[in-house]
């Protein structure tokens, strides 16, 4: 016979949080309430189908949240965090799915900003030709102005004027 087991999330409103397992998540906390000076309250708990699946998720949950442990099964998070965590451990095809639809999403956002930076290249990339194509001509201008320049100089040192 396979015997039901919670994962739990207990904590003060105030203050850090568990994350446990066991048969009742209301009596663990009357256990923990005798050593702890502030109210404790069962903030989360779900019941999975096994102690080992309860095992599992605890594990797990512990270590996603390795960085913010105090000690032991304490942890230094909000309750929310507490929850999500809870539920991506006990839940990893969900996880696993959703990962998915952001790792696609994700690729969708870059196809399109590919896409836009692709056209952005080809218009800029026509307007520097225009551009090189009006340089190109704004030089010639300015080439035969100098010899114009240079000739009129030319000429007027010929009849004795001195510029």
């Amino acid at each position: 016979m396979v015997k039901e087991c919670s994962v739990y999330l207990i904590g003060s409103e105030t203050g850090h949080l568990k994350i446990g397992i066991g048969n009742n998540p209301y009596k663990r906390k009357k256990q923990l309430q005798t050593g702890h000076p502030e109210k404790l309250e069962v903030f989360y708990s779900i019941q999975v189908e096994s102690r080992e699946e309860a095992l599992r998720i605890e594990k797990e949950s512990h270590r996603a949240l390795s960085r913010y442990r105090l000690e032991g099964e304490w942890f230094d998070i909000d309750v929310s965090l507490g929850k999500k965590i809870i539920d991506d451990a006990a839940n990893p095809e969900l996880r696993i799915k959703l990962n998915n639809e952001k790792k696609q999403n994700r690729i969708n956002e870059l196809e399109k900003l590919l896409s836009r930076n692709s056209e952005e290249t080809k218009i800029l990339s026509s307007e520097m030709s225009k551009t090189k194509k009006y340089l190109d001509e704004i030089h010639e201008v300015w080439m035969n102005n100098l010899k114009e320049y240079s000739n009129i100089l030319d000429e007027l040192r010929m009849l004795g004027v001195d510029r």
